[in-house]
């Protein structure tokens, strides 16, 4: 497969989806939502972006099986799926309760995995129309209409400041916790409340330096992200610092983790390990 042909073939794709998401936001006060079983919410949107996008990569890439969010059926077994080579994890739209509030924080994220590990993300933010897309080992980049140039993650400026970028509702302890111990490090601490993937485009753009997460999530939540911040040159890895890999386990859920701007700076003073 040629990575470097994937963005110039998958962001016709997200933009299609994303156009049949913003028709939908423009009455989403009418929605009918649902509660799936997660007790998280469920719309036409997310099931109308869901048949788009599979449809697409099936089309594009008939071999390569697909897990999404949306998919009515259950996952494959992992006895059956361990032995794919590669498959699409796919959230059609990820930030539902966002696209819900009418804020402008969710996205479409697509990533490519091979042998356990994320290589190419997409996110894809409808609102805006801007693609942020990353090859591991060749770059990152952010694209809007036609006009596309890179981006990278930022090294961390000494002691002097520091970006936190976290959920925009959510404000648990260990956050509190957290926020503190990089109070006693740095000489400012920027907190920026951000729903859904895109706070790992803040990263990978170069506009905050760390994004924790202490609560599940699901492999097609952070597989496009951690392809596009570890392509900008940071690190997405647990709480207890190991990386993440993908389809290598019976259940599709993840723990808490860490998406940090710069890798080489000592973090592990700093951030708390595994609660």
């Amino acid at each position: 497969m040629d990575y470097t042909r994937l963005g110039e073939q998958l962001i016709p794709l997200v933009r299609q989806a994303g156009r049949e998401i913003l028709r939908y936001y423009a009455a989403v006060a009418t929605l009918n939502v649902e509660t799936k079983s997660d007790h998280t919410p469920l719309t036409v949107a997310d099931l109308a972006a869901h048949d788009i996008l599979v449809h697409g990569l099936r089309e594009l890439y008939p071999d390569i099986p697909i897990l999404s969010e949306e998919d009515a059926a259950p996952a494959p077994a992992l006895a059956d799926r361990q032995h794919w080579p590669a498959l699409w994890l796919v959230d059609p739209l990820d930030g539902t309760r966002e696209f819900l509030d009418g804020s402008d924080n969710f996205c479409i994220n697509i990533a490519l995995v091979r042998n356990g590990k994320a290589h190419f993300g997409l996110t894809y933010l409808p609102v805006s129309d801007a693609s942020y897309y990353g090859i591991v080992g060749q770059g990152a980049w952010r694209q809007t209409g036609t006009v596309r140039h890179a981006i990278s993650c930022r090294k961390i400026n000494h002691s002097h400041s520091v970006t936190l970028v976290s959920s925009r509702k959510r404000c648990a302890q260990t956050l509190l916790d957290l926020e503190q111990r990089l109070h006693s490090h740095f000489d400012h601490v920027e907190r920026l409340g951000i729903g859904s993937g895109v706070k790992f485009c803040r990263i990978a753009e170069g506009a905050a330096d760390v994004y924790p997460c202490f609560g599940p999530t699901y492999e097609w939540d952070t597989a496009a992200g951690q392809a596009l911040v570890e392509a900008a040159g940071g690190r997405v890895c647990s709480l207890a610092q190991q990386s993440f890999r993908y389809n290598c386990r019976g259940s599709l859920l993840n723990g808490g983790f860490y998406a940090l701007a710069d890798p080489q700076f000592d973090w592990w003073d700093l951030l708390p390990g595994q609660p």
